[in-house]
């Protein structure tokens, strides 16, 4: 099956969402995505089992993350399979959860554009030959 398929799919027994599973509105500008829980250059399929209902910007938040805490990456992934096993949409008490994993996520990626910019004032310039 082909992303928009599946997703198709998922929207059938899910329902389409106001809020993805990380939390994250939905609107014109941020419209859902299919995100592969097993990625497909590691050999996941385009399935409802491994497959997660999200926005654009949660996608590319989610992927952000997935390079600065691995670990924050996996429980995502953890939760997205666990919501495709009962297959039903996200339970008050798993949203409670992933609204704590999105403020995570969002202060280790704000902690990662400071750094940044405190690495570049830092940075120390190499003095010219005279």
């Amino acid at each position: 099956m082909r992303n928009k398929s599946v997703l198709t799919t998922m929207f059938e027994i899910y329902g389409k969402p106001k809020i993805d599973w990380m939390g994250f509105e939905v609107s014109e500008e941020n419209t859902l995505t299919y995100h592969h829980i097993i990625k497909a250059e590691d050999g996941g399929d385009a399935s409802l089992e491994n497959g997660a209902i999200l926005t654009k910007k949660a996608h590319v938040k989610l992927h952000t993350i997935e390079g600065l805490d691995p670990k924050l990456y996996e429980e995502y992934n953890y939760w997205f399979r666990l919501i495709n096993d009962m297959k039903c949409s996200p339970t008050f008490e798993i949203m409670q959860i992933m609204y704590s994993l999105k403020d995570k996520l969002e202060y280790d990626i704000s902690n990662k554009k400071q750094l940044k910019e405190q690495s570049k004032r830092l940075t120390i310039k190499p003095r010219e030959n005279k």
